[in-house]
């Protein structure tokens, strides 16, 4: 969702596009999407922006830190998905109580 929002891609819904430019705030980037972002863009498997959290934060989305409860809470996760990006995302959406 970010690199889409940031690069004004087509495959980002209509309706949420419009909700993110209505109130970013409204919208949390995890830490976890910064590591999984650096991460690829070091090994040249993406580009991004170098200064990525500065122009998140100019945009007004809200960070979400890790805790130490959602990281040790991965260990209770099924292995539906084995990547641990995405455990983790997981985890913190529970744990926030985030709803779409």
């Amino acid at each position: 969702m970010l690199l889409w929002t940031l690069a004004a891609d087509r495959r980002l819904p209509r309706r949420l596009a419009d909700r993110i430019d209505r109130d970013p705030a409204q919208f949390g980037i995890s830490d976890v999407c910064f590591w999984e972002i650096a991460i690829k863009l070091a090994t040249g498997r993406l580009r991004a922006p170098a200064d990525l959290p500065e122009v998140v934060a100019d945009l007004g989305f809200q960070q979400v830190s890790i805790t130490p409860k959602q990281a040790w809470s991965v260990r209770d996760l099924p292995l539906h998905h084995r990547d641990p990006f995405d455990r983790l995302l997981v985890v913190q959406a529970q744990d926030l109580d985030c709803q779409s």
